[in-house]
């Protein structure tokens, strides 16, 4: 078993991988009542349009929604609605979809071992009946459509898709209402037998515990669970990161407030991931966060309110996106594209300093609750990072860094500009 120690924020992290792939990793946290367990899969909606392939060789597609579906069944264990046993042991359970991952976790003070064998049973278990797999998919779609409903995920929607030409962030991550309807229990199992393969799938569990024994009750659980996987055969994206499908769209909805998004296609990064992710979530923060004088002046001349700024970065994928409500279009946009191009001239020491010690600060506060530091331990994993490995990274980026960065990705990017307004009344 390896050990990590971070001495400057009292932590220690003990990591192994287990027979059969399960990627376990252990953070202890002495005097915390709460211990808490996420175990996850690298399944999510990006998968869309790969293809596997069975035993007797035949290719099934992998259609949207169908990593949010398995989510769904999942909890419907033979033994009972996961979460009634967790609530039984006193314990709070609940789970997550995204782009790249599927993951389920709880949170407990007492019945630790009874909640993390569970959590290690049920989403590696496939008991689902066509019935229940039928019965399911109306429910999916009320809440799909719900969800595709509100207006910040339709202009977010028409933003990808007119930014990339084919990369899977153009699907919603819960499919299509038709993709739902026709996902079959055959193609369900093919995926979990595929996906959630312990080697495909990691366990970060803090709190409290004796970490040999806790160690020793994970391998015990998974002794006997060993998948034979099916053969995965990724589809090919030949995506154009010099161009964008449409430059500018407006489109009418039923709302009060018109919306505009504005977002940058950078190419893929082709330096140190880590380092390279981080300086461009520091420059959006510099760009557009409320602590900035651009967000006071368009609060201050009433131009744009429910403001709004995230860099997305996945594999093959990095966006810088800008949102709010807007009162005049086209000065929000004039105004959004100046300060991008201009962003050289923000990078100062001073500035950066305060947005690398924010991070820094947010980082140790997630450390001194079990479920935060599980959670976002567990979601960097996913991004082939280790969360507390950014503390080092983050006092050593420069503003040269920053500039370097700025010149290599976002100011060449292309950008689209999609805004949504309110219907007219006729």
């Amino acid at each position: 078993m390896d050990k990590w120690v971070y001495s400057d924020i009292k932590e220690e992290v003990y990591h192994k991988t287990l027979s059969n792939g399960l990627n376990v990793y252990l953070i202890k946290k002495d005097g915390f009542k709460e211990k808490c367990a996420f175990f996850g899969t690298g399944f999510g909606s990006f998968e869309t349009g790969d293809f596997l392939i069975d035993n007797d060789g035949n290719k099934h597609l992998v259609v949207g929604g169908i990593a949010h579906f398995l989510e769904h069944r999942l909890f419907d264990y033979y033994k009972g609605n996961v979460m009634d046993l967790y609530d039984n042991l006193g314990a709070y359970t609940n789970a997550f979809t995204s782009y790249n991952k599927t993951v389920y976790y709880f949170s407990t003070i007492d019945n630790f071992e009874e909640c993390l064998n569970l959590l290690l049973d049920f989403p590696s278990v496939f008991e689902m009946s066509e019935e229940a797999v039928e019965k399911e998919k109306d429910i999916i779609v009320q809440e799909l459509l719900m969800y595709k409903d509100m207006p910040d995920q339709k202009i977010f929607e028409h933003t990808m898709n007119n930014l990339y030409f084919e990369h899977p962030i153009r699907f919603d991550v819960g499919g299509e209402p038709e993709e739902v309807r026709g996902t079959s229990r055959d193609l369900l199992r093919l995926c979990h037998q595929t996906f959630y393969s312990p080697a495909n799938m990691k366990l970060v569990v803090v709190g409290d515990f004796d970490v040999d024994k806790t160690l020793e009750i994970i391998e015990k659980n998974q002794e006997s669970k060993k998948f034979e996987t099916s053969k995965h055969e990724v589809k090919k994206i030949d995506e154009k990161y010099d161009e964008v499908v449409k430059e500018e769209e407006v489109f009418e909805e039923n709302i009060n407030n018109n919306k505009i998004m504005i977002a940058y296609k950078m190419k893929p990064f082709e330096g140190d991931v880590v380092k390279e992710r981080l300086c461009l979530d520091f420059i959006s923060t510099l760009l557009f966060s409320s602590s900035s004088d651009f967000y006071d002046n368009l609060i201050s001349k009433d131009l744009a309110n429910n403001i709004n700024f995230d860099f997305i970065s996945y594999e093959g994928i990095n966006c810088l996106a800008f949102s709010s409500d807007v009162n005049d279009v086209d000065e929000v946009k004039r105004l959004v594209k100046e300060r991008v191009n201009k962003a050289l001239e923000l990078f100062k020491e001073e500035d950066l300093e305060k947005v690398k010690k924010s991070e820094i600060s947010f980082i140790i506060r997630s450390c001194n609750s079990c479920s935060n530091l599980a959670k976002y331990f567990a979601l960097y994993l996913f991004e082939n990072t280790n969360y507390l490995d950014l503390i080092k990274i983050i006092k050593e980026i420069s503003v040269k860094d920053l500039e370097d960065v700025y010149k290599k990705y976002l100011m060449k990017a292309c950008s689209v500009c999609c805004v949504m307004k309110g219907k007219k009344d006729d």
